[in-house]
């Protein structure tokens, strides 16, 4: 029983983890759609604020948006007075975006955020050439408590079994 406990969890471990990152994949690339349609049709720069920052209202999911260089333009958490803009990222990672059109990983984004976190980065593009990359990321904690509660619940059930079946024993 508890074999198999342990490798249930380590499953819906799985599960969530590939879920997150799904999530998270198809935000960063919501995001650099909206992006390249600002750049590429010379949006209104409120309609496009306005959409970033509801993108993080809606979804949770916090995404800033670099240009080639590496410097962080814009957070979608408070894109009229982000306190991370001009932050340069690593010129090795943009490029790896770039190369790559998807960069999943986990960890701390140093200068960004001081806790672990699912990330997520892909390349803004118009006309089939980059223009910027986008970030999205979700603190690590959020999905640790969806996996502990789950756990709990587990072992609650595991121990009530076991207690009814001494119990009919």
């Amino acid at each position: 029983l508890l074999a198999m406990g342990l490798f249930f969890q380590l499953q819906v471990r799985n599960v969530m983890q590939q879920q997150t990152m799904d999530r998270l994949e198809n935000n960063a690339h919501a995001v650099a759609e909206l992006a390249n349609t600002y750049y590429s049709n010379d949006g209104s720069t409120d309609d496009f604020l306005l959409n970033i920052s509801m993108s993080y209202r809606v979804t949770e999911m916090s995404s800033v948006i670099c240009d080639l260089e590496g410097r962080l333009i814009l957070c979608a958490e408070n894109p009229l007075s982000c306190s991370h803009q001009g932050l340069v990222i690593s010129d090795d990672f943009v490029e790896q975006v770039v190369s790559e059109k998807v960069i999943r990983s986990t960890g701390i984004i140093k200068g960004l955020y001081n806790e672990s976190r699912n990330v997520v980065a892909v390349p803004i593009e118009n006309n089939g050439r980059a223009i910027g990359i986008v970030i999205t990321s979700m603190p690590i904690s959020t999905e640790l408590l969806a996996f502990n509660r789950l756990s709990q619940m587990y072992l609650i059930i595991a121990i009530i079994v076991v207690l009814l079946a001494v119990a009919v024993a």
